[in-house]
C-alpha cells in the first residue's frame, strides 16, 4: 500500500504568511496616491541674500515607484523645469526640494508662477499631475556675472621643458565677487583637470578684477601632461545668488611629455697626457630615452674652446642649413655677412662636426678698398639688412633632390624657416635676418638640452663652462614652434640616438697638472639630465711656472 508524503507544516506556514504580507502591502500601495502634495512654502520668496525668505520649500509624498518632474511656469506660458525626472521610491517620510529661484544657472526673474508636480508610474500611461500653487518671485538677482576678456596664450603651447611655449596663461576680469572654477576641458567636453593656483595678480580667487592663471600641463612637477590634441579653457562663475555664467576659449597641446636623455656607452678621449697648447677632444652618445623632441643649441660639434673661454660668448655671424629626405640628410653653413650659393650633399650617415662656414669675397656690393677698416663698416652696415640664402641639394651621385626639406637656422640653432626644394634640387631662403648681438649668443638658453665638459682645477667658476649642440646638424631634425608652428628650432627626436665630439683647446694651465674631466647633460635652467658622466683623469704638462 502506497503512503502518501508528509507536509512540512512550518515550511508551509511561512510561505503563506510570506505571501499575505506581500499582498496586504501590494493592496496598501494600490490605494495610495501616486503623488501627493504635502507642502509648498512660503508662496513668496525674496532671494535677495537676506536671509528671510529666499528659499521655497516643496513636500510631496510617494505611494508607489514613479519618476518626478517638477515644474513652474510663468505668466508667458514658459515651461522652468526645476527637477527632471527623478525617479522615486515610496517611504514613509515626505520627499523635500528647497528652491531658491535658481534654474541651470539663473536666477529667475521677478513674477508669479505655477507649480506642477508630475509623476509617471511604472504602469504604461499612469501619471498623474497635481497643481501646487502659485509662487511669486520678488527682488531676484538675475544678473549673472560676468567674466571679461578671457584671453589663453599661447594658443598652442608645448610642455615638454624646452624652454619655448611651456606654459600657458589665461587671464580675465570678473566685474563682482564669484565663486570661480577653472577647468581644462578635451574639444569636445571631456574633464580633464582643474587648474587651481591664481598668480601674477593682488586679487584673491572670486574676486572682482583681473586674474591670471598660470599652466604648465603638470610637467614642472614631473608629471606627464595630457595627450597632443586640441583642448578648451572652461572658466564657470557662480555669484552668490546661484547664477552662473560659463566661457570657453580654445587651445593645443602639442610635442607634450617629460624631457629624458642620456649617455650611453663610454666616452672616448682623444688623450689622457697633453702639453699646453694642444687640444683635447671626446666623443660621445647620447639618446633621447623620452617620448618627447628635446631642444638643442650651439656650438655644434666642431667647435673648439679655448679654455680661457665660456659657452657666454657670442655666436658665429652665420646660417646653419639642415636638409632632410627620408634616410638621407646634409648640412651647411654659410656667413651672414657675405652669403653665396651653398652646396648640401646628403647622405644616409651624418658627420660628426659640422662643416666650416661657407665663405665669399664681398664682391661689388662691399667696399672698393677692401681695408679691414671698410670691411667692418660695411659688415656693420649690412647688421640688420636682409638676406638671400640660396642653394641645391643632392645626393652622392650629385643627382639633385627634389621635395627635400631645408631648413636655415642662425647659428645658435633656434630662429629656424622652412622650405622645400624644387624639381632641380633648387632652393632659396628670402629676407633671412640675423639677431641682434644681444639676442645671438651661445649663452645658456632655459629648457635647451647640451653636453656640457668641465674639469677639476680649472680658474672659471661656472659649472660646465664649455657646452657643446647635442649632435651635429645633419644628425639633428627640426621641430616646430610658434602660433603657427612655423618657426624650428633644432631637436633630437624621441628614442633617436647621436654623437657629439666637443673640443677644449688648452691655452691656459690649470691650477694642477692632474686633473680630472667629465661630461653631464644639462637641461639649461632646470637641471642635470645626466651625470657626472665619464670621469676621466688628464694630465696636462706645461714648462713654464703658471701666472
Amino acid at each position: 500500500m502506497l503512503r502518501r508524503p508528509a507536509l512540512d507544516v512550518r515550511s508551509k506556514n511561512r510561505s503563506g504568511l510570506a505571501a499575505a504580507l506581500v499582498a496586504l502591502s501590494l493592496a496598501g500601495c494600490a490605494g495610495a496616491p501616486l503623488v501627493e502634495l504635502i507642502s509648498f512654502e512660503p508662496t513668496t520668496i525674496t532671494p535677495d541674500r537676506d536671509g528671510h525668505d529666499d528659499v521655497a520649500r516643496l513636500a510631496y509624498r510617494i505611494g508607489r515607484q514613479a519618476h518626478v518632474t517638477v515644474t513652474l511656469t510663468a505668466e508667458d506660458g514658459a515651461v522652468h523645469v526645476v527637477r527632471a525626472d527623478a525617479l522615486r521610491q515610496p517611504a514613509r517620510e515626505a520627499y523635500e526640494l528647497l528652491f531658491g529661484g535658481v534654474i541651470d544657472g539663473r536666477m529667475l526673474a521677478d513674477g508669479r508662477y505655477r507649480l506642477g508636480i508630475e509623476a509617471v508610474g511604472p504602469e504604461a500611461g499612469a501619471a498623474v499631475t497635481v497643481d501646487g500653487g502659485e509662487l511669486t518671485v520678488m527682488n531676484a538677482d538675475a544678473r549673472p556675472p560676468q567674466v571679461r576678456g578671457l584671453t589663453v596664450l599661447p594658443p598652442r603651447f608645448t610642455p615638454n621643458q624646452d624652454g619655448i611655449d611651456d606654459r600657458v596663461a589665461i587671464s580675465y576680469a570678473l566685474d563682482e565677487p564669484a565663486e570661480v572654477r577653472l577647468r581644462i576641458e578635451t574639444a569636445d567636453g571631456t574633464y580633464v583637470t582643474d587648474i587651481l593656483a591664481d598668480t601674477d595678480t593682488a586679487n584673491a580667487p572670486g574676486d572682482a578684477g583681473p586674474h591670471v592663471y598660470d599652466y604648465d600641463a603638470g610637467v614642472d612637477a614631473d608629471a606627464p601632461p595630457p595627450p597632443n590634441g586640441r583642448y578648451q579653457v572652461v572658466v564657470e562663475a557662480r555669484d552668490a545668488s546661484g547664477n552662473t555664467v560659463v566661457e570657453r576659449r580654445p587651445f593645443e597641446i602639442a610635442q607634450a611629455g617629460l624631457p629624458n636623455a642620456a649617455f650611453i656607452d663610454d666616452v672616448r678621449w682623444s688623450a689622457t697626457r697633453l702639453s699646453l697648447g694642444q687640444t683635447l677632444f671626446f666623443t660621445a652618445t647620447v639618446r633621447n630615452m623620452g617620448g618627447t623632441p628635446i631642444r638643442t643649441r650651439g656650438p655644434a660639434p666642431g667647435y673648439v674652446y679655448d679654455n680661457t673661454r665660456t659657452f657666454n660668448q657670442l655666436a658665429d655671424r652665420a646660417f646653419v642649413l639642415l636638409a632632410r629626405k627620408g634616410p638621407l640628410r646634409g648640412a651647411a653653413r654659410v656667413s651672414a655677412d657675405t652669403p653665396r650659393d651653398v652646396d648640401i650633399p646628403m647622405t644616409t650617415e651624418a658627420p660628426l662636426t659640422d662643416p666650416p662656414i661657407t665663405m665669399a669675397a664681398i664682391g661689388a656690393a662691399g667696399p672698393e678698398s677692401g681695408t679691414d677698416a671698410d670691411l667692418a663698416t660695411a659688415v656693420r652696415s649690412r647688421a640688420a639688412l636682409p638676406v638671400r640664402v640660396c642653394g641645391i641639394v643632392h645626393g652622392t651621385d650629385r643627382t639633385p633632390l627634389a621635395e627635400a626639406d631645408v631648413y636655415a637656422f642662425e647659428a645658435d640653432g633656434d630662429n629656424g624657416r622652412h622650405v622645400v626644394s624644387d624639381a632641380d634640387g633648387r632652393f632659396c631662403f628670402d629676407d633671412l635676418v640675423l639677431s641682434p648681438d644681444y639676442e645671438r649668443t651661445f649663452a645658456r638658453s632655459p629648457g635647451a638640452l647640451r653636453v656640457g665638459f668641465t674639469y677639476d682645477d680649472r680658474r672659471s667658476d661656472l659649472d660646465y663652462p664649455f657646452r657643446f649642440q647635442v649632435g651635429s646638424t645633419a644628425a639633428l631634425d627640426a621641430c616646430p614652434t610658434g602660433p603657427d608652428g612655423d618657426i624650428y628650432y633644432l631637436c633630437l627626436l624621441p628614442n633617436q640616438t647621436v654623437r657629439v665630439q666637443g673640443a677644449v683647446h688648452f691655452v691656459e694651465a690649470p691650477y694642477r697638472r692632474d686633473t680630472n674631466g667629465y661630461l653631464a647633460l644639462l637641461h639649461e635652467d632646470v637641471g642635470v639630465m645626466h651625470g657626472p658622466y665619464g670621469v676621466q683623469s688628464i694630465h696636462v704638462e706645461y714648462d713654464t711656472p703658471r701666472e
